[in-house]
């Protein structure tokens, strides 16, 4: 049951913001492969904090909270605010799958 005034879409506590923004970040590194399938886990690692990091500073225009005003799903994949610690939770969605990709892809060296 939510309580009066609660959203479905509240994230006000710690543990749903910032699972919240790893989450979004993990979704990022994954459309970076739909739309370049053959990109190197480490590039795309590099392209999806790039994008998450754009989108945050993007906040700082207000752009965002504007649009979140009118549609679910700008707030959703826009936000509504900057906060700077963001910056640091995209990049823990990111590298650990970049890595664990990167390792499992890497060409083995077969000795024969």
């Amino acid at each position: 049951m939510l309580a009066s005034g609660a959203s479905v879409l509240d994230s006000s506590g710690a543990l749903a913001q910032y699972s919240g923004t790893v989450l979004y970040a993990a979704m990022v590194y994954a459309g970076v492969f739909l739309v370049a399938p053959t990109a190197r886990p480490l590039v795309a690692g590099g392209v999806a904090i790039a994008f998450c990091w754009l989108v945050e500073l993007l906040q700082l225009t207000g752009w965002p909270a504007e649009l979140s005003e009118r549609s679910v799903l700008a707030r959703l994949a826009l936000g509504v605010e900057f906060d700077a610690s963001d910056l640091f939770w995209y990049v823990a969605g990111v590298l650990p799958l970049a890595v664990v990709h990167h390792a499992l892809v890497r060409p083995t060296s077969t000795q024969e």
